[in-house]
C-alpha cells in the first residue's frame, strides 16, 4: 500500500458558509429582541412562568400565533433561561416583529430559521469533512483520473471535520439573483443562519497525493471558463473552493420575455455562498 500524506489544513471562509441540516429554529422556542435570537427550551420556559402567566398560557396553547405572541410578550423570562444566542439582522427582526401585513391583515409567518451545523454541546459550527471530501472526489475523479474505473483513489481520501477556531454565525435572509445582473435579489426569502466570512477551521487530511498535484487538479477546476469566480485563488500553498448549500451548479430560469434563458444564483447581502 503506497504511503498515506498527512496535512492539517487551515480553514477559513471568504463569504457566507451554510451546512444545511434539515433542522430549524422553530417559532416556539426562540424570541428575538435588540438584534440577538435567544434559542431556549419551551419546557424551562413554562416552569418559569408565574401562576397567573401559566393560567394563560394554557389558555392559548391550541393557537400556535397566540403562543407565539405569548412568547414575544415574554421575552424576558426567555432571555433569562437561552441555551443558544446568535446575532439577527434587522431584516429579521422587522419580520419577527411584524404583526400586520399591508392589507391590514394578521402577519401569520411562522418564520422558521435554517439552521447550519454545529456542534450541540458549544454551538460552534462545524464544517463535515464529508462536505469538503465531496468537492475534493469530484476534482480528482473528473480531472485528475478518468482513466481509472475504480473508485480506489477516492477511497485513499480522508478529510476530518472542520472545527471551529474562531468564527461568528449569523441570521438574515438569503435570495435568488441573476448571475451577471446589477438588479436587486428577488424571490420567497429564505430565512437562513450562516456562518460568517473570516471564520477559522481547522482540519486534518490523509491522502496518498503530493500537496502540488492536489493544488494542480483544483487549480484545473476552478480556473475552467466555466466556474471561475471572482474569489478563485491558488498558489503553491493554498487554494480556494466551494462547499455547503447553494454552491453548486447555478439555477437556469426561463423568462417569459426577451431576456430568455437566463442562470440565477442564490445570494446573501449580495455575496455568493460557500467561498473557503
Amino acid at each position: 500500500m503506497d504511503k498515506m500524506e498527512k496535512y492539517y489544513l487551515k480553514l477559513t471562509t471568504l463569504t457566507p458558509v451554510h451546512i444545511g441540516t434539515g433542522e430549524v429554529y422553530e417559532p416556539t422556542n426562540f424570541v428575538i429582541d435588540n438584534g440577538d435570537l435567544y434559542e431556549f427550551d419551551e419546557v424551562l420556559f413554562f416552569r418559569s412562568l408565574s401562576n397567573l402567566q401559566k393560567k394563560e398560557f394554557n389558555v392559548k396553547v391550541d393557537n400556535l400565533f397566540e403562543i407565539i405572541e405569548f412568547y414575544k410578550k415574554n421575552r424576558e423570562i426567555a432571555k433569562k433561561i437561552y441555551e443558544h444566542k446568535v446575532k439577527v439582522l434587522k431584516n429579521i427582526q422587522s419580520r419577527y416583529e411584524q404583526q400586520f401585513n399591508k392589507d391590514g391583515t394578521l402577519n401569520k409567518n411562522q418564520l422558521h430559521i435554517q439552521k447550519t451545523y454545529k456542534e450541540p454541546n458549544s454551538y460552534l459550527p462545524v464544517i463535515p469533512g464529508s462536505s469538503i471530501k465531496g468537492v475534493l472526489d469530484t476534482i480528482l475523479h473528473i480531472y485528475a483520473f478518468p482513466e481509472v474505473a475504480s473508485n480506489e483513489i477516492r477511497q485513499k481520501l480522508i478529510v476530518s471535520d472542520a472545527l471551529c477556531v474562531r468564527a461568528g454565525l449569523e441570521i438574515g435572509i438569503a435570495l435568488r439573483k441573476y448571475i451577471g445582473s446589477q438588479k436587486k435579489a428577488r424571490g420567497i426569502p429564505i430565512n437562513i443562519e450562516i456562518i460568517k466570512e473570516g471564520a477559522e477551521f481547522v482540519l486534518e487530511m490523509k491522502t496518498d497525493l503530493q500537496q502540488d498535484k492536489i493544488l494542480e487538479k483544483v487549480r484545473e477546476f476552478y480556473t475552467h471558463p466555466k466556474r471561475k469566480r471572482e474569489y478563485v485563488k491558488i498558489d503553491n500553498k493554498s487554494f480556494t473552493m466551494r462547499v455547503g448549500r447553494f454552491s453548486g451548479k447555478p439555477y437556469t430560469v426561463y423568462e417569459s420575455n426577451d431576456i430568455g434563458n437566463v442562470k440565477t444564483h442564490t445570494v446573501y447581502n449580495d455575496k455568493e455562498f460557500g467561498w473557503v
